[in-house]
């Protein structure tokens, strides 16, 4: 009964090491992607009592300026960049369970055959430990390549609403100087 409990104890060891191992983790928790700009429309109403051909004629102006002001080109300009936020994949423990099975072998194997149970639960507990490292290393680095990958995301929105208030400012100032009540 005593050897039966001692060998047991072990092999209980590395099941809960490998049991362990295989659990993942809840899904982390990001920001929800904001939603997609759009551009609204510029609109200008004549204070000055101009004709529809002139408001026609000033907005093709004041769209020349602004567009030269600005660098930015409402007609030509891609659709703000959609965010799409990258998450990396949940961690999988594989390094965990690989090399706690592994150390669990060769513990076994380099150990005395009567303390074969003792050495595979020490050599699956390195092993794990050793695994699980790993595997924070692993999401480690995944969750700065997804960190890296949002904030250039976030730059490129960021450039295009400048730009484009940049040229609603221009297009703005224009119509205004020329008589216009804009909004």
């Amino acid at each position: 009964m005593y050897t039966l409990l001692r060998l047991a104890t072990p092999a209980a060891a590395l099941l809960a090491v490998v049991v362990a191992g295989c659990a993942t983790p809840p899904p982390s928790r990001y920001a929800p992607a904001p939603a997609a700009r759009t551009e609204t429309p510029i609109y200008a109403y004549p204070a000055r009592g101009q004709t529809e051909q002139q408001t026609r004629r000033d907005r093709f102006e004041c769209y020349n300026w602004a567009v030269n002001q600005s660098g930015f080109d409402p007609n030509y300009a891609q659709q703000a960049p959609a965010p799409a936020y990258v998450e990396p994949a949940p961690n999988d423990h594989a390094n965990t369970v690989i090399l706690a099975a592994t150390g669990a072998i060769i513990g076994a194997a380099v150990s005395n055959p009567h303390n074969a149970g003792t050495g595979a639960a020490i050599g699956a507990v390195v092993g794990g430990l050793t695994g699980a490292a790993a595997d924070s290393a692993q999401q480690q680095d995944a969750q700065r390549a997804a960190d890296a990958s949002n904030a250039a995301i976030q730059r490129r929105g960021d450039s295009y609403g400048a730009q484009s208030n940049g040229y609603r400012r221009a297009m703005t100032a224009c119509l205004e100087g020329r008589g216009y009540h804009v909004r």
